[in-house]
């Protein structure tokens, strides 16, 4: 009787869990779901951020799904959690806690710092199956591989003008809008881009 009880509630978990990530996931993936690997298999389809494990894969998903009620003063870009924008929020104020212990370069959030240590041990855990190249993050290898496959799924609804990556379109939307959500702490000055304000911002910060 007690391992009936057990089985149901297993089976009622793992229902519902997959209920809710059916539609984030592709066929392929949802055949490993269940295994922690050293290969990142779990690629999130909203933001193509990759995991190798699915508790962490789970924890990431809802980013996308949860109310983003906590909202930027300077940019107004709002997130679901307080220390998405706290780590955000360094962006404006040029808060950069995290210190490389090579090269004494700093940075706003700790998994920057872990990326940017990479480039120090030279290790580029993200390797293409299409030819020899490796990347230090997912991000690019990802971007990379469309390269290769000529994929470029997110278009321009003004323009149609296609792109391979959701941030290249959105920085090329606001060429239409005028929209210029980045704004320098300093000086009020305005970006399309965030990578922009931060090149910007060194001319502050030296």
């Amino acid at each position: 009787m007690i391992v009936r009880v057990i089985f149901f509630y297993i089976k009622t978990y793992v229902s519902g869990f997959r209920t809710d990530y059916d539609a984030a996931v592709t066929s392929d993936q949802q055949k490993n779901m269940y295994n922690s690997t050293s290969k990142k298999n779990f690629i999130c389809t909203k933001c193509h951020q990759s995991f190798s494990c699915v508790i962490q894969f789970k924890r990431h998903a809802r980013v996308h799904r949860e109310k983003k009620s906590h909202r930027c003063i300077y940019c107004h870009k709002s997130f679901p959690y307080s220390w998405n924008l706290n780590t955000h929020m360094r962006i404006h104020t040029g808060e950069r806690p995290f210190c490389c212990n090579y090269c004494q370069k700093s940075f706003a959030a700790k998994g920057s710092l872990k990326i940017h240590m990479r480039i120090h041990t030279g290790e580029k855990p993200y390797s293409c199956k299409y030819c020899p190249k490796a990347f230090i993050v997912s991000a690019n290898l990802n971007a990379h591989i469309k390269t290769h496959t000529g994929e470029k799924p997110y278009n321009c609804n003004q323009c149609q003008k296609s792109f391979s990556q959701a941030s290249s379109l959105d920085a090329h939307s606001r060429t239409h809008t005028g929209e210029r959500p980045y704004t320098c702490l300093y000086c009020q000055k305005t970006f399309t881009a965030s990578c922009s304000l931060k090149k910007h911002m060194k001319i502050h910060t030296r």
